[in-house]
């Protein structure tokens, strides 16, 4: 095999590579060989089928798959033997081979450009410290009280701040049959709760166990259906039971229902969660503040087929919140939000290629305790579904997918271990915005 390697400006590269007319004949050759052995054709024995016949039959086929594999593995070895850090999938040009010819092909590659991260040393940073407030706590405090909320029967109308219950259908008005997802049964509903879509709520007040009612409403030019946005529709429903809700009070029988043996405990136990947050989110702007110091200090190139598949993913995640917003794409102006996302994909993979270096140069990487670990923290956090989500880690393709965030944190840390910190107390309500 000859290769050679042609600089085409940039990070941009073209992998010529000519591979001898002998070498291809021996490959054609086995091939057809071994095709003869199995190859079954009338009028001959197998084993015996004439070179010439095996040719006819399946040259297409076997020349096709030859150029295949000499590609791949001639590429391969090409781009290993002449230390390229390839950037994304090649593009290659390539036919079918010939035989008794030499056998020519070219790919044109993008590799990774050769950086030393700027500004890494004694970073300034600001470190914001906040305790979580009174008001905070009440606030997690009555969440927990409103969400254990229980009711009891009554005799009656429904009234604001009541559960209902009601079993029917909801039809798009001028349609026979049901619109998908509008069956109704047995669903409980507070009035003043704001669940669902307007005027439904409303349309319950008043109504007592086993009234019947056609419910008028008009679905938002926003719901997240798109064939139900801004429609008229009509919820022919049967009211099964009304109830009234009961005094729940803040107290140790309440927090006991949390797993907790007092209230005091309770509020303990929210305080050390708040703290917690307001903890992520100090160090959440403390990275957003070394990212913006390695993105001004340090300019280079990047691999275009890279920043074209980050935007890629960033277009289709908006496509599909779009879709289930029940948005319209033709309402916004798709070039300007296109060059928008190319920005942010251009800064993603500078960073990433920043942070791999770096990581590199300090002896960082991910080990299958971190790994495990990782998958613990994860289990802890996912509550019943901690089984399955073991389960899915299980899998080797889908546990290297945390290996990335995992190094990302180990280069943060050490990043800020050797940076220049200053702190500042701060409104707790302030910092908690990382998270809204």
């Amino acid at each position: 095999m000859q290769a050679t390697i042609e600089d085409k400006g940039g990070l941009k590269r073209q992998v010529n590579i000519t591979i001898p007319a002998e070498k291809i004949d021996a490959m054609l050759n086995e091939k057809y060989e071994q095709l003869g052995k199995t190859l079954k054709v009338d009028g001959f024995r197998p084993g015996h089928v004439p070179m010439k016949v095996v040719k006819e039959r399946h040259g297409e086929q076997v020349r096709a798959e030859a150029a295949q594999k000499i590609v791949q593995d001639s590429l391969s070895q090409a781009i290993v033997d002449n230390e390229l850090q390839v950037a994304g999938q090649p593009h290659v040009h390539a036919s079918d081979v010939e035989e008794g010819k030499d056998y020519e092909f070219h790919a044109h590659v993008e590799v990774f450009p050769t950086v030393e991260p700027k500004g890494i040393d004694k970073v300034k940073l600001t470190k914001e410290n906040a305790e979580p407030n009174d008001e905070m706590v009440q606030e997690i405090l009555g969440q927990l009280q409103k969400n254990m909320q229980s009711f009891a029967e009554k005799e009656g109308a429904a009234a604001e701040g009541d559960q209902v219950t009601v079993t029917g259908d909801g039809f798009v008005k001028g349609e026979e049959d049901p619109f998908p997802g509008g069956q109704l049964t047995d669903f409980a509903v507070v009035i003043g709760s704001g669940a669902l879509i307007p005027g439904f709520e409303e349309g319950l007040k008043g109504l007592k166990a086993g009234d019947n009612k056609d419910v008028d409403v008009t679905f938002p030019a926003e719901y997240h259906a798109a064939e139900l946005a801004g429609k008229d529709a009509v919820f022919k429903l049967t009211i099964n039971k009304v109830e009234a809700p009961e005094e729940t009070k803040l107290d140790d029988a309440m927090a006991q229902k949390t797993g907790h043996a007092t209230v005091a405990e309770l509020t303990e136990k929210v305080k050390e969660s708040l703290t917690n947050d307001l903890l992520a989110a100090s160090r959440q702007r403390m990275k957003r503040q070394l990212l913006d110091t390695l993105d001004e200090e340090n300019t280079f190139d990047v691999p275009a087929n890279l920043v074209e598949a980050e935007s890629k993913s960033l277009w289709q995640a908006q496509m599909q919140e779009w879709q289930q917003q029940g948005m319209n794409p033709a309402d916004v102006n798709e070039e300007e939000l296109k060059t928008e996302f190319e920005a942010i994909a251009t800064r993603r993979v500078k960073l990433g290629i920043l942070l791999a270096e770096i990581a590199k140069a300090n002896d960082l990487d991910v080990t299958p305790q971190d790994l495990k670990e990782e998958v613990e923290k994860r289990a802890q956090q996912a509550g019943p579904q901690a089984d399955q989500l073991r389960q899915y880690y299980s899998n080797p393709q889908f546990l290297q997918q945390l290996a990335g965030p995992i190094l990302e944190d180990k280069v943060m840390d050490w990043l800020m271990s050797n940076a220049d910190i200053t702190e500042k107390s701060v409104e707790a309500d302030d910092l908690m915005k990382e998270f809204r």
